[in-house]
C-alpha cells in the first residue's frame, strides 16, 4: 500500500495511507507517494514517525521535506533558519496583565503610562 505525504513549501506536513484518501483528493491536493507500508506500518504513519522522527519538532518545525520527490530529513540550519524567520510570540495573557496594571497604576500616581 502506498504511503503519501501532504507538502507545504516542499515541507512533509502530513502522511497518509492511500486507503485513507481518494483519488480525488490525491489528484486535486497534491498528495505525492514518498513509500510503502505494510499492515505493520500503520501506527507509524498515523502518528507521523514513519519516516523516524515526528513529522514536527518540539517548535512546530517541519523534520522533513521533498527532494527530488524523496523525504529527506532538514539541516539544522534549515530548521534554525526558519525559526529566526518567525515573528516575536505575542505577550503571554499574564505579562499584558501585568503591562497593564503598571500602566493604570501609572495614571493614578500622576505619572506617564510605560506601555
Amino acid at each position: 500500500m502506498n504511503i503519501y505525504a501532504k507538502t507545504e513549501n516542499e515541507k512533509i506536513v502530513f502522511l497518509a495511507l492511500e486507503s485513507e484518501l481518494t483519488e480525488t483528493e490525491i489528484s486535486e491536493y497534491g498528495w505525492i507517494v514518498v513509500g510503502q507500508a505494510g499492515e505493520k506500518d500503520y501506527p507509524a504513519v498515523v502518528s507521523g514517525t514513519w519516516l523516524g522522527k515526528p513529522l514536527f519538532d518540539e517548535n512546530g518545525i517541519a523534520n522533513y521535506k521533498l527532494s527530488d520527490g524523496v523525504a529527506v530529513e532538514r539541516t539544522n540550519e534549515e530548521k534554525q533558519a526558519e525559526l529566526a524567520e518567525r515573528p516575536a510570540p505575542f505577550p503571554s495573557l499574564q505579562e499584558q496583565v501585568d503591562a497593564l496594571s503598571g500602566a493604570v497604576l501609572a495614571l493614578m500616581m500622576g505619572g506617564k503610562p510605560n506601555v
